[in-house]
């Protein structure tokens, strides 16, 4: 949907009780640019033991998106992972991947700054990409640094510091690091207003960071 609506003063999403089952995968269209893409579902407030819910939507020209982020997350050996629920059905992810979506959702905040106020669209590879389907998954992956072009946003979640800094290419905005905690209110409010002019930007300059 190019022109998703906008917030108001609701919370996105549904309640667990409205919650739509549907099937996690169906075949993707054809097209060089069509993938999944995610909004999360219900209460962002959860308790400590309560999965993560996202609804993935299916065969979204990301061409035809507004207000789209990409997640970055760190890649580990482990072989930990963490229940979520994707369109009704319980799915098992990497644990840091879940620990990065955790990390975008509880900074809704910036989130909607950074959007206007614009319903956001995620892309996430274990989760917008069949794995299951070999075919799928090689052509998903060639297409991944487009995806990462074309996104509006990059959520960096692989580092220790957590900040917003411009944008790294033409088309995207800004790269957002979720690392770390978020604390300095007042300054997240001026990095997201200065994240609206971006016009003449310098590409990677930092303009608010907060660490540990």
């Amino acid at each position: 949907d190019r022109h998703p609506p906008k917030l108001g003063g609701h919370k996105m999403g549904c309640s667990q009780s409205k919650m739509r089952v549907r099937p996690i995968y169906e075949p993707l269209s054809d097209g060089p640019t069509v993938t999944r893409i995610f909004t999360p579902w219900g209460s962002r407030v959860r308790s400590a033991g309560e999965p993560i819910q996202i609804e993935l939507h299916q065969t979204q020209d990301i061409v035809m998106t507004t207000a789209l982020f990409v997640i970055r997350y760190n890649r580990d050996l482990s072989g930990a992972t963490e229940e979520i629920i994707i369109n009704g059905h319980p799915v098992l992810i990497p644990l840091s991947a879940a620990r990065a979506l955790r990390n975008v959702f509880e900074n809704a905040a910036i989130i909607h700054g950074l959007t206007a106020g614009w319903s956001a669209w995620f892309w996430m590879d274990c989760i917008s990409i069949n794995e299951s389907d070999t075919a799928e998954t090689g052509k998903q992956r060639r297409m991944e640094p487009y995806i990462y072009t074309m996104a509006k946003w990059t959520l960096d979640c692989t580092g220790p510091i957590a900040q917003i800094k411009l944008g790294t290419n033409v088309y995207q905005s800004a790269v957002v690091n979720f690392g770390g905690p978020v604390e300095n209110i007042i300054a997240m409010g001026e990095s997201v207003d200065n994240a609206h002019r971006l016009t003449g930007h310098i590409p990677g300059k930092v303009i608010w960071t907060a660490s540990h």
